[in-house]
């Protein structure tokens, strides 16, 4: 099926897969540790940085620390930067320029 496409089309292929099918999936799996820290009812170190781990993974390192992140989207590599990628092509852009969805 992928026999026809460049080497460079199959590898943007897997890793817009990696990215929107393995990373959210792991992101979900330690949103759901970071809850699980939470409903023991105490505050703790661990329950602070399991949050902390899952909003590195949802933003990624790349995207500075202006509202909106990086002013050029290609700079992002996570969940943050493929939402402001997805909304310049379905035009669901907010008025400061990023997605709809991160500004939620």
């Amino acid at each position: 099926r992928h026999g026809s496409v460049s080497a460079e089309v199959r590898s943007a292929i897997i890793s817009n897969m990696i990215l929107t099918q393995v990373i959210y999936s792991y992101v979900l799996g330690e949103l759901n540790d970071a809850l699980e820290h939470c409903n023991t009812g105490k505050r703790s170190k661990e329950s602070s940085e399991a949050w902390d781990e899952v909003a590195a993974y949802i933003i990624g390192s790349l995207e500075g620390s202006e509202l909106g992140g990086a002013d050029d989207f290609s700079e992002g590599e996570l969940l943050w930067s493929l939402g402001n990628k997805r909304g310049v092509e379905f035009n669901r852009v907010n008025d400061d320029g990023y997605a709809i969805v991160n500004s939620d």
